[in-house]
């Protein structure tokens, strides 16, 4: 099992040691960034990962969604390799 998942070149992490709730809206738990104001978040026992934005209002946070966690990680190799 992987405890940290980076995508060579961006600034994409996962890391399973840092899980926690997010910051911004303790309702979601924060699995990691996406960018430097983006987020990879779950809402607890739910599969779908969201990438929300911490510099916009709340009402507009969720910038992309994934049916799951291995879902995005496919979608970020796919594109690290274009």
């Amino acid at each position: 099992m992987y405890g940290e998942i980076t995508v060579k070149d961006d600034d994409a992490i996962i890391c399973r040691d840092e899980i926690q709730p997010y910051k911004r809206d303790e309702s979601l738990i924060w699995l990691g960034q996406d960018s430097e104001h983006t987020h990879l978040v779950a809402k607890p026992n739910e599969d779908t990962l969201y990438i929300v934005a911490d510099d916009v209002p709340k009402a507009k946070q969720i910038e992309d969604q994934f049916p799951s966690i291995y879902h995005y990680i496919v979608f970020m190799n796919r594109r690290s390799r274009l």
